[in-house]
């Protein structure tokens, strides 16, 4: 699926905000932003450590080789 600029932006944007107010623990929110780890729990924080690198992919801020971004996680 191909997505526009406006689109890709739409979605990093959707995911910074699930991970601020659904993911992260109060402790780690500071203006909007979630310091690492953002959470207590090992699985949350490996979680948001694993959206952080996609929403950088869609806004296309990672030095990561272009692939296409998939469903399927790359653990």
């Amino acid at each position: 699926m191909d997505l526009s600029k406006d689109d890709r932006e739409r979605l990093a944007e959707a995911i910074d905000s699930h991970i601020y107010w659904q993911l992260s623990d109060e402790l780690y929110r500071r203006d909007g932003y979630v310091l690492e780890p953002g959470s207590d729990d090992p699985e949350v924080a490996a979680e948001i450590a694993y959206l952080t690198k996609l929403m950088d992919r869609l806004r296309g801020e990672t030095s990561e080789p272009s692939r296409p971004l998939s469903i399927g996680r790359e653990r």
